[in-house]
């Protein structure tokens, strides 16, 4: 059972710089008592250039943004404490995992800026945005030797990141007032990298 308390709040200068901040807390009961609460929040700020100072005539739209956030993830259910199912005959089996009874919330905390511009009354666009993402205290089960008397151990554990760019181009290749024709290119790029692993 998840429960949670969500707040935001948006706020805007001349219609051209935009300030949005969120708030959220979850209580979840699949994690323990001391760490059953945690709180993520996000920030975003978008400034519209072209609205707040003059610009050279080709340059009809200029936007720049920001934002970081952090996102909190429990975990499933049944893994603070070893769990017995009776089968047939009445024979109790244990299961193969051994559970963590100190086990903390997931949190992934992204960064992300960018830029949109538009030239010659929009017939070209152009879009960059550039992101990190780190993903902490990640849970999973690790594997044991089977000697422990269990296959594996449910634990926190890792740092994963995960950064790249993307580009859009677009152009209005074609514009009358019966026929249209725009085109546009996307390419990306994504780099994932373990910094951290759990022993």
């Amino acid at each position: 059972v998840v429960n949670s308390a969500y707040g935001f709040a948006e706020f805007s200068w001349r219609d051209a710089i935009f300030l949005n901040l969120t708030g959220r807390n979850d209580w979840s009961s699949t994690l323990p008592a001391a760490n059953r609460s945690y709180f993520y929040p996000s920030v975003g700020l978008t400034a519209i250039i072209s609205e707040l100072v003059t610009l050279p005539a080709i340059i009809t739209h200029l936007k720049i943004r920001g934002s970081y956030a952090i996102v909190g993830n429990d975990t499933s259910p049944y893994q603070l404490a070893r769990t017995a199912t009776v089968g047939t005959g009445g024979i109790i089996t244990l299961s193969n995992v051994l559970p963590n009874a100190d086990l903390k919330p997931e949190s992934t905390k992204s960064i992300e800026t960018g830029l949109d511009l538009r030239l010659l009354e929009d017939r070209i666009r152009l879009g960059i945005t550039w992101y990190r993402t780190n993903t902490y205290d990640q849970l999973f089960a690790t594997p044991v030797p089977a000697t422990s008397g269990v296959a594996s151990i449910y634990q926190n554990g890792a740092d994963i990141q995960n950064k790249g760019i993307e580009l859009t181009i677009g152009a209005a290749a074609i514009a009358t007032s019966n026929f249209e024709w725009d085109i546009d290119l996307n390419w990306s790029t994504n780099n994932s990298k373990i910094l951290e692993i759990a022993e």
